[in-house]
């Protein structure tokens, strides 16, 4: 039996301990992989003196319970310092997969291990041996290491900034790649102003390895849709019967001033939102915006006759304390909130957390939004694939994925109103409709041969 081609992802997994939700973002892609017949390798680079927490939670992510997965862990020198490897065959052991391992020797097999730790030479030859390197968002730099890659993949998952900065001359990362890849679906659309760095950028969606994130659980129940009040049972748990989501208040990045204009961030978008729960229970009712219509009114008024159910709205959310004030206003405006780690501390109970909601309601960042850049969630990739409907602010999605079930999109409060009545009054229809984009559109299998084949990185 040959052995499986290796390819190689750079990302940043180690920085972020105890961060499902990112961890699940390059799982994605190793799993999705795995699955293609190759042989993933993650490549980690800390970018501090490395932590036990840091170590542990790498181990942690790449003994993934049915595949697991090899890694590379790198001190801020480039040296390696942490090693998860598939377990060595003996010859009792039944294999699964065996592969031989060029640059460390022997045969390899299911399970895990934490082996003696390759050195920077090794890991060189690991990168040389294989058919190339996803560098998501480029995150490696070490110039050795890249220059060792037959190809190497610029994967975008940023867009707006990564380019900006790139035009501005603020990052100068993209030009020691051969190929490059965004999830930002619209780049290069005239209404779109987000720069192409004079680059040929391949067009991908979030994938999604379905697998790991099957359907059923609450939208096979209807007995959980919430009735009128919209609030779950008090002992419900978290998510439980509720649109909620799962971010990050502000972000890494500060807003960015671009040609002109300032691109700003998910919490400035956000304050166009934060009355939505008192408008769903008609305790409050928001003053019309100019962009909308006095017929988009009476159809508020239509759909909100029609059905007089409301919703819990739930944000598991990643706030600073100097942000505190906002918290309280997003609190005494009736939304639920819970912080991240609460449900994002581990992949299980991140996982569980979006599969016992009744959907996700997705703010995105203003950048994504005012570029219409086509940018889609990756953790709304996952709500879609366990059967949870999406109600996502419009970022030009509809150019890229159906939008009429499963997937809704708002542009403003009103607009998401009647969205959500309407997920409300055909339930059902909408989750099955979830998965089905899910397993059209996002899944890994279909999405990651075409990214390697037009990136070259499949030969």
């Amino acid at each position: 039996m040959s052995a499986p081609r290796r390819i190689v992802l750079a990302g940043a997994l180690a920085q972020k301990p105890g961060k499902a939700g990112h961890a699940w973002v390059f799982l994605q892609y190793l799993l999705g992989l795995r699955d293609l017949g190759y042989r993933p390798l993650l490549i980690d680079q800390i970018q501090e003196p490395l932590q036990d927490v840091q170590r542990h939670w790498f181990h942690e992510v790449l003994c993934h319970p049915v595949q697991p997965l090899e890694g590379i862990l790198l001190d801020e020198m480039g040296h390696p310092v942490a090693f998860q490897r598939l377990r060595r065959a003996t010859p009792a052991a039944s294999t699964n997969r065996p592969a031989h391992d060029p640059g460390m020797g022997g045969q390899l097999t299911g399970g895990d291990s934490q082996g003696p730790i390759p050195s920077r030479a090794d890991c060189r030859a690991l990168i040389e041996d294989s058919l190339g390197l996803i560098n998501v968002q480029g995150f490696l730099r070490d110039a050795e290491l890249l220059q060792a890659a037959r190809r190497r993949l610029f994967l975008d998952i940023d867009p707006g900034f990564t380019q900006m900065w790139q035009d501005l001359g603020l990052t100068d990362f993209l030009d020691v790649h051969d190929a490059y890849a965004t999830v930002g679906g619209r780049i290069g659309q005239p209404d779109c102003p987000i720069p192409t760095c004079g680059k040929d950028w391949i067009h991908i969606l979030p994938p999604v390895h379905l697998p790991s994130w099957p359907a059923g659980g609450l939208h096979d129940r209807s007995a959980s849709q919430p009735e009128a009040g919209g609030q779950p049972p008090a002992e419900a748990p978290p998510g439980e019967g509720a649109l909620t989501s799962v971010i990050s208040w502000r972000g890494a990045y500060g807003p960015l001033e671009y040609k002109g204009r300032t691109y700003r961030l998910r919490v400035h978008e956000f304050r166009r939102f934060w009355d939505l729960p008192a408008m769903l229970r008609g305790e409050a009712e928001a003053a019309p915006r100019p962009t909308d219509s006095g017929a988009e009114r009476n159809r508020d008024s239509e759909i909100a006759s029609a059905s007089s159910r409301g919703i819990a709205m739930q944000l598991a959310i990643d706030i600073d304390p100097a942000d505190e004030e906002d918290r309280q206003s997003l609190i005494s405006r009736g939304w639920d909130l819970l912080s991240a780690d609460s449900v994002g501390g581990d992949l299980e109970s991140y996982r569980d957390y979006l599969r016992r909601s009744l959907g996700e309601f997705l703010v995105a960042k203003n950048i994504y939004v005012d570029t219409r850049s086509g940018w889609f969630s990756d953790r709304s990739a996952c709500y879609l694939a366990s059967g949870r409907p999406v109600l996502a602010q419009d970022t030009g999605l509809g150019d890229l994925l159906p939008t009429n079930r499963g997937l809704l999109t708002f542009t403003s409060a009103h607009q998401a109103v009647r969205q959500i009545r309407l997920l409300l009054d055909q339930y059902p229809v909408h989750a099955r409709a979830a998965r089905r984009i899910a397993e059209d559109h996002l899944d890994a299998e279909k999405i990651l041969p075409r990214l390697l084949h037009q990136a070259g990185v499949d030969a």
